[in-house]
């Protein structure tokens, strides 16, 4: 399987590279056409593929085709009732005034500030941000690291030299 996440882990000079893969494999739908007068599958080519003759845009309806179910059982007379109901009952008139292209409408208005500004400042933020950056000058760290060190080895020479003579 294809790692949906890759990363690692380290610990000090160890690194142990990770992938993180999925558990479970997909149940697709899958969306057929199909020829209105016999449901049969129609290839790419509109060709019906019960009897190799190809089938106009009108005559074609859309199938659903659910991957791993058994495909030569017929549908009940109760389960079909059920379904056109549900369908009818879920089914509505599409009103596109009751929806509202949100993003465009900010976009708009991101863009109009933008011009009336001069494209200078936005929302009270700068549009040329330098990054940030904490750049470190490593030769000065390893240098008090390694003064840091000697005076430490230096204290306790002379701590233990103070006791040698004390104990003679």
């Amino acid at each position: 399987m294809r790692a949906i996440w890759k990363g690692s882990i380290s610990f000090g000079l160890v690194n142990i590279p990770i992938a993180l893969v999925p558990a479970v494999r997909k149940e697709a739908v899958k969306f057929s056409l199909l020829r209105k007068t016999d449901l049969s599958p129609v290839s790419y080519k509109r060709v019906a593929e019960a009897d190799g003759q190809e089938v106009p845009w009108d005559q074609i309806v859309k199938g659903q085709e659910v991957i791993n179910a058994p495909q030569d059982e017929p549908v009940g007379k109760r389960e079909m009732e059920m379904a056109k109901s549900l369908v009818a009952s879920m089914s509505s008139d599409w009103e596109p005034q009751a929806y509202k292209d949100e993003y465009q409408a900010r976009l708009i208005q991101w863009i109009e500030e933008k011009v009336r500004t001069g494209a200078k400042e936005i929302g009270g933020k700068t549009t040329t941000n330098k990054p940030t950056t904490n750049v470190v000058d490593l030769l000065t760290v390893l240098q008090k690291s390694i003064a840091e060190a000697s005076s430490k080895a230096k204290g306790k020479k002379a701590v233990s030299e103070k006791r040698k003579v004390k104990a003679a």
